[in-house]
């Protein structure tokens, strides 16, 4: 598993981890709220890149922002990095889980670094804004699950195996 869209042009690439350390570093900040992540230049255009939320006395990002993508028994998952925050219903999912190394705010910055890019590609120059709410897709944060998972998740739910017999096929 990967983000689905990735910056390429060197400023945003290098930028990349910063502009999610700054979004991080806001995530409990009440809004109404403008958060700067990325100013320069992309291409050969001046880029602003900026963080927001206009719903007052909201935090910047939700606690779903900072979830963790797990894999467990042919399922993939969004979870919340504390294994408290659930209680015990997703405790084996933590125990035996494998954690991907991916949140949904390093998939969702780097999907809308990219879309900054394809813009300036396609010689658009209107400001661009996008809004997450609930993901209820892997595309919806930006995760790409290769068609070879696909397949494996589709054979272990379809057959009567057990997961530890399809994980080991």
């Amino acid at each position: 598993m990967r983000a689905e869209r990735k910056p390429e042009s060197p400023e945003l690439v290098a930028a990349l981890d910063d502009m999610v350390s700054k979004a991080v570093s806001a995530k409990d900040e009440i809004g109404p709220l403008e958060v700067p992540l990325f100013r320069g230049n992309v291409a050969g255009k001046e880029v602003e890149i900026t963080l927001f939320n206009w719903d007052e006395g909201k935090p910047v990002l939700s606690m779903a922002a900072m979830n963790e993508v797990l894999v467990h028994e042919s399922n993939i998952y969004g979870l919340p990095p504390d294994p408290a925050a659930l209680g015990d219903k997703y405790a084996d999912i933590y125990k035996d889980g494998i954690r991907a190394g991916l949140r949904f705010i390093d998939l969702i910055v780097a999907g809308f670094a990219a879309e900054v890019e394809s813009r300036i590609r396609d010689g658009k120059t209107e400001p661009i804004e996008e809004r997450w709410k609930i993901a209820k897709r892997a595309q919806q944060v930006n995760l790409h699950i290769p068609e070879a998972a696909y397949d494996f998740i589709s054979a272990c739910i379809k057959s009567s195996a057990s997961a530890a017999r399809c994980s080991s096929d």
